[in-house]
């Protein structure tokens, strides 16, 4: 089927972006036999050139980008390079609840950066307008000292996934004195031990007033108490053991008591289970008693 005349077209007009012609006339001048003599065969030879540059169209279906075609496939496939491409690295983890995460920009909170959240639960729908959001739990706090009560906070999903990096926590192999257990900070000490008896010793208690709710006596190596040498233990009725004051002991606990349960919202619980619970004592020999043999 023959194409039809195009109408004349003012040769001062400018031509639309991406527009491609493909009449017999150019300039509306119709194409004879003497100017395909002179020009045709130079023409054909320019347009197949420019051809091969131009990007491919939706007009071939077997030229479209694979994104385009089917999304969902492009996605799995991202880490994929294609030939001749630097290779990628790896796709960045999904926050998941029950880890702990290091603050890598301000978006999370001012002040945060550097330091250690524990993922407590979520995402869930939170705030107005709703949006995904963790609760997260902080201890420590570089600008005004540590918090020993600990700070519970909802924060979005998406500044938990763009500001944050995990790490991993460095979990003690064994745990044979008070110190395995001080140099971690209370979310840490969940996620290493769970539920898991610990036994250690000699360890003494002392008296320490840190926070409105901590407990006010802590299992210590030297007889005093900081936050980095000891740590608090608590009184669950029915579970404890009766740990008495100034004896040196070998003590047995545990972190995440069954009866974290029932302390209220998903904060209260998090903070009890994060509780030591003295399950068993025995009276041990000093450490600082010198042992010496036999004179002569």
């Amino acid at each position: 089927m023959a194409e039809p005349d195009p109408p004349p077209r003012d040769p001062a007009r400018r031509s639309q972006p991406g527009v491609v012609f493909r009449s017999s006339r150019v300039g509306g001048a119709t194409a004879g036999p003497p100017v395909l003599v002179m020009w045709g065969i130079p023409l054909i030879l320019v347009l197949l050139v420019a051809l091969a540059w131009l990007p491919a169209t939706d007009d071939d279906p077997s030229s479209r980008a694979p994104a385009s075609v089917a999304p969902a496939r492009a996605i799995a496939s991202a880490g994929a390079a294609s030939p001749g491409a630097p290779p990628r690295g790896p796709a960045a983890p999904v926050p998941v609840a029950g880890t702990v995460v290091e603050v890598a920009a301000g978006r999370v909170g001012p002040g945060l950066v550097g330091q250690r959240l524990y993922l407590v639960s979520g995402p869930a729908p939170m705030g107005d307008p709703v949006v995904p959001a963790f609760l997260v739990q902080h201890w420590g706090d570089l600008a005004r000292g540590i918090d020993m009560d600990t700070t519970f906070a909802w924060v979005p999903a998406g500044d938990i996934a763009a500001g944050t990096r995990p790490v991993t926590v460095p979990c003690p192999p064994a745990v044979d004195s008070v110190l395995d257990i001080a140099s971690l900070e209370p979310f840490e000490r969940l996620v290493c031990f769970g539920r898991r008896t610990l036994t250690f010793g000699p360890t003494i208690t002392s008296r320490l007033e840190l926070g409105t709710r901590t407990s006010n006596r802590w299992l210590t190596e030297d007889a005093h108490s900081d936050v980095h040498t000891a740590f608090p233990f608590y009184d669950v009725p029915g579970i404890s053991a009766t740990v008495p004051d100034h004896v040196w002991l070998e003590v047995s606990g545990h972190f995440d008591d069954p009866s974290s349960a029932s302390c209220g919202d998903p904060a209260e619980v998090t903070w009890c289970r994060e509780r030591f619970v003295v399950t068993g004592i025995e009276r041990v020999a000093s450490p600082f008693l010198a042992v010496t043999g036999p004179a002569g």
